[in-house]
């Protein structure tokens, strides 16, 4: 799973910025094919009220095209994913936790 997801961390003005820049495409082409539409199905089909990121979709679909939120979110799916296999603990959603 190294190399599905890539993100940057950049310092301005004194702030700890972060900017997502998608799936890249050194990984498992399967995985991301299936990671991106898993996220396609929760843009689409989901009840922003009743999830965890539901209101990080709701901003970030105003500033983005829909493919872009839909591989914004492909992009954190993955790193959900990675995380809960690297730590070894449950999936524990927390709302609004999730930076925008």
């Amino acid at each position: 799973m190294q190399h599905v997801y890539a993100f940057a961390m950049e310092l301005a003005s004194g702030l700890l910025k972060y900017e997502l820049y998608g799936i890249s495409k050194r990984g498992n082409r399967y995985l991301r094919k299936i990671l991106v539409h898993g996220a396609r199905a929760v843009v689409l089909r989901s009840k922003r009220d009743r999830i965890a990121m539901g209101p990080w979709l709701t901003s970030l679909e105003m500033r983005v095209p829909r493919n872009v939120l839909i591989v914004a979110m492909a992009n954190k799916l993955a790193r959900i994913a990675w995380a809960v296999l690297s730590s070894g603990q449950d999936y524990k959603a927390t709302p609004g936790a999730t930076p925008a």
